[in-house]
């Protein structure tokens, strides 16, 4: 039996899918001759007939790095449990670490999810799609380790056409945390999929730089209750403008049904500091990612300008990267306001800064004034 997912213009069905099997040889072939066997070989672009192989190689069980508003994700198809366990050890994610699952279309949700109350409706109808992830009760027939065996599931729709397109002609819910290493800097462009995951993935999708650049939203919605377990490319303030109450923000118990919510994650190879107020002096193998001000521009061989908020977002996980293209061992980074889309910025910025011991340590004045 199979677990069939509904089609975009029929009605919700539901069929059960034995997926708990490698995929054949003959599969693998498949995959092999319709993608390339290497690096740049493996890459797809946004054309609508390659689109067409991507969307094959999910439904043969395959894994396709594609282009979201917010990151690149790696996908696979939900139901199957062979190629979801694959994502988790090419990323080196813990078990205990849930996924996201996309979907192209709201009428989708009902085939995941048993009863989507009138707050998540209400959600999807704003903010859909959109960088916002619903945590609510799952069906049965979603495997546990897409859930991390909690009995709730993440879903969202991406706002980006090349996602959406690809989820439509798959005809299939995708499972797809960001396309890099497990703790590392999200990916924002195809190269850097690359650059984190090499020949390990079995397409990339070329839609160019995503537009957000932070991961989504992640709101659960429990018993008329609305928690927040990670700030996104949705503000806490748009969302508790549609429900009409406020927003918990979770800082532990539950914490552990969202996905992306460790600690320490999203770093780059270079010590990140966070600081607010003046940009501190630079010494060697140091640089900085400031938000625009004229004082900054003389030194912009080492401070990466960033003109606003939606900029910083934007850009913060490319200037990762470029930061240790450069060699930087210490990248301070300016904090925004804590508020709308800086407050996600901040989380990122935090959590980057616990991958290294002592990163967080701020100097003294007098070292910052030297």
């Amino acid at each position: 039996m199979e677990l069939q997912f509904p089609g975009c213009h029929g009605e919700p069905r539901l069929r059960r899918r034995v997926c708990g099997t490698s995929l054949r040889t003959e599969e693998i072939g498949v995959i092999g001759a319709a993608v390339g066997s290497r690096g740049r070989d493996r890459i797809l672009s946004s054309r609508e007939s390659d689109l067409e192989v991507a969307a094959g190689v999910l439904r043969q069980g395959g894994l396709v790095a594609f282009p979201t508003e917010t990151v690149y994700g790696i996908g696979a198809d939900c139901f199957n449990i062979a190629a979801v366990e694959r994502i988790f050890r090419i990323k080196g994610r813990p078990a205990n670490n849930p996924l996201i699952v996309h979907i192209d279309a709201v009428e989708r949700l009902e085939a995941l999810v048993p009863n989507v109350p009138e707050a998540a409706e209400k959600l999807a109808e704003a903010f859909w799609p959109g960088p916002l992830t619903l945590v609510l009760e799952k069906r049965s027939e979603i495997p546990d380790v897409v859930t991390a065996g909690y009995p709730t599931v993440g879903v969202r729709i991406p706002d980006h056409p090349v996602a959406r397109t690809i989820i439509e002609k798959a005809d299939l819910p995708v499972a797809a945390p960001s396309a890099n290493r497990s703790g590392r800097t999200s990916p924002t462009t195809a190269g850097a999929v690359l650059e984190e995951l090499g020949s390990e993935v079995d397409a990339v999708v070329d839609g160019g730089e995503c537009r957000v650049g932070i991961e989504s939203t992640v709101l659960g919605l429990f018993d008329r209750e609305a928690v927040l377990f990670r700030p996104g490319g949705i503000g806490i303030e748009d969302i508790e403008a549609i429900l009409g109450f406020p927003v918990r923000i979770e800082d532990s118990g539950r914490q552990r049904e969202s996905p992306g919510t460790s600690e320490a994650h999203y770093a780059p190879e270079a010590n990140v500091i966070p600081f607010e107020g003046e940009c501190p002096v630079l010494r060697e193998n140091e640089a900085a990612i400031c938000l625009s001000s004229s004082s900054h521009r003389e030194r912009k061989e080492r401070i990466f300008i960033v003109e606003s908020v939606d900029d910083l977002a934007r850009r913060l996980y490319a200037l990762f990267r470029e930061a240790d293209r450069r060699g930087i061992r210490r990248l301070f980074v300016e904090l925004p306001p804590e508020k709308e889309l800086g407050r996600a910025v901040r989380d990122r910025v935090i959590r980057a800064s616990r991958a290294k011991r002592g990163s967080c340590v701020k100097r003294s004045g007098a070292e910052r004034k030297r």
